[in-house]
Order: C-alpha cells, then sequence, then structure tokens
C-alpha cells in the first residue's frame, strides 16, 4: 500500500485536493510536458490551472491533448500583465487546500504530491517543500518543441532555516506546496515584481511559519545551458535581488536565538567556502603562470 493509498481512505477523511498552478506564455507544446508530468501524479486528488499571460493560444492545445480531463481549468489575463499578475489570478481560482505553483518548463516526479501531502499530513505546518534536481537545458525551438539537456545537478539541499531564506532562496517554486490560509493571510504575489516573486511570497510565509522539509527529490527545474544565456540570467536576477531585499525591510517576525545561531554558522561557512573557492582559484591561476615562465625558454 502507497502513502496515496493510505490517505485516500474514505472511511477515515477524505483527501484534500491540491491545486498546481501552471503559468505559461507562448510555449503552448512545453506547457503540454509540464501539465503531462501533473497528470502522472501518484496522488490523483488535484486540480491543474493554467494561467496563460495575454493570450488564449494554450486553450486550444489543451482541449485538443485532453478533451476528457476535467482537471484542467484554462484562464488568461487577457493582456499580457506578466509572471505576479498571471499567478495571482491563478491563486484567486485555485480551489485547493493545498496549493503549489509549477512554470512550464519544469517538471514533477509522480510522487512528489504524493511524498509532500504524505509528510504534511503527519504535521501542523502550513507549508512543506522537497527536493529537486537542476537540468541546464538549450532550447533550440518552440514549435516544434526541440531542446537539450545537460547533466543533472542537485543546487539546493537546505533544511528550513528562516534567518537564511530572507537572505537567499534556496526554494525552487515547483518545490513547495503551502496551505490556501497562508494565501488568505498574507496574499500572493507582489505585482511590482516580475523576477524573484516568489521569494518574496516565501518570505512572507516564513514570518510566523515553519517549512517543513522533504529530503527527498521530487521534482525538476530548467535553467539556461549556455554560458552567455546563463550570464543573461543571473543578470537579471542580481538586477532584481536588491529590489526584493528592500521590499523585505520592513518585514516584522519573532525569531528564536537558535535560528538566528544556525544560520549565522551556514552563512560563515558558505562564506569560508567562497572564499577558499577564490583563494584556490588564484593561487592555480599565480602557479601556472609561475610554471609557465619557469619552462618558458629565455630569449636572447
Amino acid at each position: 500500500m502507497g502513502q496515496y493509498d493510505k490517505y485516500c481512505d474514505m472511511t477515515k477523511f477524505t483527501p484534500a485536493l491540491v491545486s498546481i498552478i501552471i503559468r505559461t506564455h507562448g510555449r503552448p507544446l512545453l506547457l503540454l510536458e509540464a501539465v503531462d508530468s501533473v497528470l502522472s501524479q501518484s496522488y490523483k486528488h488535484l486540480e491543474i490551472i493554467v494561467v496563460e499571460d495575454g493570450s488564449v493560444d494554450a486553450r486550444k492545445v489543451l482541449e485538443s491533448r485532453y478533451p476528457n480531463e476535467d482537471r484542467i481549468r484554462f484562464f488568461s489575463t487577457g493582456k499580457q500583465s506578466g509572471r505576479s499578475e498571471a499567478g495571482n489570478l491563478g491563486l484567486s481560482v485555485a480551489k485547493g487546500e493545498w496549493i503549489g505553483f509549477l512554470d512550464d518548463d519544469d517538471l514533477l516526479l509522480p510522487n512528489h504530491v504524493e511524498v509532500l501531502i504524505g509528510n504534511v499530513s503527519e504535521s501542523r505546518m502550513k507549508v512543506v517543500y522537497g527536493l529537486a534536481f537542476e537540468v541546464p537545458t538549450e532550447f533550440k525551438s518552440v514549435s516544434p518543441l526541440l531542446y537539450e539537456e545537460g547533466g543533472v545537478r542537485q543546487v539546493y539541499k537546505q533544511a528550513f532555516s528562516r534567518p537564511l531564506l530572507w537572505v537567499e532562496n534556496y526554494l525552487p517554486i515547483q518545490s513547495v506546496l503551502f496551505h490556501r490560509v497562508l494565501y488568505e493571510k498574507w496574499g500572493g504575489f507582489d505585482t511590482s515584481l516580475d523576477q524573484l516573486e516568489d521569494w518574496n511570497l516565501w518570505v512572507r510565509y516564513s514570518l510566523h511559519d515553519d517549512f517543513l522539509f522533504v529530503p527527498e527529490v521530487t521534482s525538476k527545474y530548467r535553467v539556461p545551458k549556455g554560458l552567455r544565456a546563463a550570464l543573461l540570467r543571473q543578470r537579471d536576477l542580481l538586477d532584481s535581488y536588491a529590489e526584493v531585499v528592500e521590499l523585505h525591510k520592513d518585514y516584522k517576525a519573532e525569531l528564536r536565538v537558535g535560528e538566528l545561531h544556525e544560520a549565522l554558522k551556514i552563512l560563515a561557512r558558505k562564506h569560508e567556502l567562497s572564499l577558499f573557492g577564490r583563494v584556490r582559484r588564484c593561487g592555480a591561476s599565480l602557479l601556472k603562470r609561475l610554471l609557465l615562465a619557469t619552462i618558458s625558454p629565455r630569449r636572447g
């Protein structure tokens, strides 16, 4: 008997409805991969809310691919409004007790919802997250859909730390499920943001609530594979970072001394590793130059 079977015993209780919100824009074939990954979930009591930012092009593709699938609901912003507006539209129509986001170029593994709901059901926490694989991807074309994936890696392995979350986002958006009471209390995305809006959301939801960490990989997210594309993405994120940090300055929360102490240790360790890496790279570069100078033939 799997976890889902246990939580679907109707003599005990009705399983919680889970809403997965997928924001999309102009990538219908890629969207279908994301939708397929949700429909393949071992946990079946869910709905898929597809929100297209600015058009209705995806509706025909969805209706053609899934003509009898009543768990998919389609909405459009009507005009291109940005990621945050699209996400908030999805939140406003979600019926689930638990809610999660999935970008149209990311994927859930088949056990994602079952594992997270199975774990959080045994706690009183209102946010749960798992681990995720990062997949460097180069898109050759979105129609027809052609892409090349690089080696899978696991970047974030961080147990929940409230102060650390306020400094950096270690929660890929698709790795998280949250209870709708947090949305009702704190609202959705800040519409002034079109980058790192999910980080700001997690920070607000963490002000008075702990998150449950499940150390199991349950999803995949894609990042640019090529160096130029990766650098451009990083530049955009860095530009948004200062803006989001400025928003966080006015937030107030209660913090245990132990939490702060643990976060400081983590940050110190990361800083030390970063420093060591820079010193090691500089040392290697200097050693290489010295070796070249030593073996280079003398002239004159």
